[in-house]
């Protein structure tokens, strides 16, 4: 799954060590996220494609899916 920007409270619940060494750059498109308004996806949202992907559909494999609000699709 490739995920975009979800809202979570990771800050609050996580204590950083060694940051810099872990650290990965992230970079958003420039614009809304085109089919929020820009509002940020949810856990709800991820975990909706969990259980997809974990029900019969069984016919899918090897691709990847975005689940951005078409965040992707934006060139920046």
């Amino acid at each position: 799954m490739c995920p975009g920007k979800v809202e979570s409270e990771i800050d609050e619940n996580t204590q950083a060590r060694s940051g810099e060494e872990a650290s990965e750059p992230v970079e958003y498109p420039e614009g809304k996220i085109p089919l929020t308004d820009g509002q940020a996806g949810t856990g709800d949202d991820i975990a909706e494609m969990v259980a997809f992907l974990a029900s019969d559909a069984r016919f899918i494999t090897g691709t990847p899916v975005w689940i951005d609000g078409g965040q992707s699709l934006l060139v920046g």
